[in-house]
C-alpha cells in the first residue's frame, strides 16, 4: 500500500507543473548563493532562513559561476511563474538541514522521478560533485530515491533525496555519483 501511494505521488509530481515546493527550493538555492556572498536580507523569510550576522550589504560580488547560477535560477523562477511569499517566516524544505552543509548547491527541477526500492548496496551521498567531498548521507537497500534537481548533460553526479520505504519520512539527501539504471531499483516512477 505504501509503495502504491509513493508511486502515485511521484507520478503526480512528475506530471504537474511548478508547485510551491519547487519555487521554494529555487528561492532557497538562489538566496543561499547570495548568503554565501554576504548578502543582508530584509524580508521576514530571508531573515528567518538566513543568518544576517557577518553580512556585508545588499550589493555583493559573485564570481562568474555563482552569477550564472543565480541568472539560471531566476530564469527558471520566471518561466515557472514562481511567487514566493517572503512575508512568511518559515520555509518547509525537508532537506534544508543537509543543504546548509553542501559544497555544491542543487537547482530544483519542476519534474521528479524516483527509484522505488534501492537494490544497490549502501551508497554514500556527498556534499559536492566528487567523491572527495564530505559524506552527508546514505542510501540503504530498500530506500526510495527521488530525483528532483537539474543536472548538466554529461554530469555523472545527481542531487537526490532519500525517503524511508516504510513511511513518507525524509531520511537523507546529497550528491550521488553512482550512475543508476533499471537494475538499481525495484521500480521506477516519473
Amino acid at each position: 500500500m505504501m509503495m502504491r501511494r509513493l508511486l502515485s505521488a511521484l507520478l503526480l509530481a512528475a506530471s504537474t507543473p511548478a508547485s510551491a515546493d519547487v519555487c521554494d527550493d529555487l528561492w532557497f538555492t538562489r538566496n543561499q548563493i547570495m548568503d554565501r556572498a554576504g548578502y543582508c536580507f530584509r524580508t521576514p523569510l530571508g531573515q528567518s532562513v538566513f543568518d544576517n550576522s557577518g553580512c556585508i550589504g545588499e550589493q555583493v560580488s559573485l564570481n562568474a559561476q555563482a552569477r550564472r547560477q543565480v541568472e539560471d535560477i531566476r530564469a527558471r523562477e520566471s518561466a515557472l511563474g514562481c511567487v514566493v511569499d517572503t512575508k512568511r517566516r518559515n520555509l518547509d524544505l525537508p532537506d534544508i538541514a543537509i543543504r546548509w552543509n553542501l559544497r555544491d548547491l542543487p537547482v530544483a527541477d519542476e519534474y521528479e522521478s524516483g527509484c522505488i526500492g534501492w537494490l544497490e548496496p549502501v551508497t554514500s551521498l556527498h556534499s559536492g560533485r566528487d567523491s572527495a567531498s564530505a559524506i552527508v548521507g546514505w542510501i540503504e537497500p530498500g530506500d526510495n530515491v527521488l530525483y528532483g534537481h537539474w543536472t548538466a548533460d554529461n554530469d555523472p553526479w545527481l542531487f537526490v533525496t532519500v525517503w524511508s520505504p516504510d513511511s513518507p519520512r525524509f531520511k537523507s539527501a546529497g550528491w550521488l555519483g553512482l550512475s543508476t539504471n533499471e537494475k538499481s531499483c525495484r521500480n521506477w516512477a516519473g
